[in-house]
């Protein structure tokens, strides 16, 4: 992804930092999610989907680095949690949609799709391998 501002995983490391305010972490990421559609504005290949441009690359990346942020220090999780309620109090991206589903910040747009996406993997592996039961 290539948006002007601080990229996904930048805003997921003002997390780790406790110094950094919440608020200050929100404001930063609705400010590169505000570019990145500032600056995806010309891609027209994204109107066939009924999809603002820009958004649905920037949300993807952000929970992505922000899943695999909550994977590796459990001890964050608390300010990964403050960060997802304030997001949802956010009204920001009103006309914003992804497949023509809205895609403002208040419904965490991808969020669910990438956490699945993520996950499949840890998923796959654990379908794979014996249950316990079969050894009993």
């Amino acid at each position: 992804m290539s948006v002007a501002g601080p990229l996904p995983h930048s805003i997921v490391s003002l997390l780790h930092d406790p110094q950094v305010t919440i608020s200050a972490v929100v404001n930063t990421a609705v400010e590169a999610s505000t570019t990145a559609v500032k600056v995806a504005a010309n891609d027209k290949s994204h109107y066939r989907y009924n999809t603002t441009a820009g958004v649905e690359d920037f949300f993807g990346d952000l929970w992505s680095a922000l899943l695999t942020f909550a994977e590796e220090d459990a001890s964050n999780h608390d300010r990964i949690i403050a960060f997802l309620k304030a997001a949802t109090g956010l009204h920001v991206g009103d006309g914003w949609k992804i497949r023509g589903e809205k895609a403002q910040w208040a419904v965490l747009p991808m969020f669910v799709a990438t956490a699945e996406e993520e996950f499949n993997g840890i998923l796959s592996l654990y379908l794979t391998l014996p249950h316990p039961l079969y050894f009993s």
